[in-house]
C-alpha cells in the first residue's frame, strides 16, 4: 500500500519535531553541565572590587560535542562520550579533532574539552 503525499509530509513533520526535541535535550544537558561546572569553580579575588572565575571556551566545547554526537543514535550518546573519555591520554582534557577540507587541502583543528565537563554532560544525559 502506497502512502499519500500528505501522509509522508506528516511523517516528515513528526520526525523533524522529534529531531528538534532531541537537539533540545542535548543542548539542555550541555547548558546544565556548564552551569554546574561554573558553580563548582572558586571565585578568585583580584582586588576589593574585582573577582575572576576560571572559565573555558564553552562555545567551542559545546559545538564539537554536538558535532561528535550528531550522526550517532541517541542510545549511543553516553557510550560514545564514555569511550572518548577512556581513549584520552590526559585525565583533565579530551582532544576532539575537527577536520576541514577545502580545495584539496585538509586542516585539522584540535579542540580541547575538559574531561569534567564531558562527565557532567553524561550525568545530565542520564537523567
Amino acid at each position: 500500500m502506497e502512502k499519500s503525499i500528505k501522509e509522508i509530509s506528516l511523517e516528515i513533520t513528526k520526525l523533524n519535531e522529534e529531531l528538534k526535541g532531541l537537539e533540545s535535550f542535548l543542548e539542555n544537558a550541555i547548558i546544565s553541565a556548564i552551569d554546574e561546572y561554573v558553580k563548582r569553580q572558586k571565585i578568585i579575588r583580584i582586588n576589593e572590587y574585582c573577582f575572576a572565575i576560571p572559565l573555558f571556551d564553552w562555545v567551542e566545547s559545546a559545538k564539537i560535542i554536538k558535532k561528535f554526537l550528531h550522526n550517532k543514535p541517541v542510545s549511543q550518546w553516553v557510550e560514545s562520550l564514555n569511550r572518548k573519555l577512556q581513549e584520552s591520554q590526559n585525565d583533565k582534557v579530551v582532544v576532539f579533532e575537527h577536520i576541514i577540507s577545502c580545495q584539496g587541502q585538509r586542516t585539522v583543528n584540535k579542540i580541547p574539552v575538559l574531561s569534567e565537563f564531558i562527565q557532567l554532560i553524561i550525568k545530565h544525559l542520564n537523567r
